[in-house]
């Protein structure tokens, strides 16, 4: 497990560079294939307002389980920046 990021680890998340490189990875990875093109699939992260930026990074670097829905980890194919891209991207789908 991942120690918790601090504020002076995140980098700025809602730079829009960011944000679109990590629309082009959440593509290109198959994000969408259970999150939906624009987040709004059977595993929904568009419009929710209670995700942390390290909690998302946690969950894309380690995986997660919850019941019978698995996240894959992404560990050993991204490193951190990538990650970070991909965490940029779903803060942008959440509520304002």
């Amino acid at each position: 497990m991942l120690a918790p990021a601090h504020a002076d680890d995140i980098p700025n998340l809602k730079d829009p560079g960011m944000i679109s490189a990590g629309s082009q990875l959440f593509q290109e990875t198959q994000c969408a294939y259970c999150h939906g093109q624009g987040g709004g699939g059977a595993i929904k992260l568009a419009s929710r307002s209670d995700l942390e930026p390290a909690y998302i990074f946690e969950t894309i670097a380690e995986g997660r389980a919850k019941g019978a829905l698995r996240m894959p980890s992404w560990r050993g194919v991204l490193t951190d920046d990538p990650i970070w891209q991909a965490t940029a991207y779903i803060m942008s789908l959440g509520k304002p």
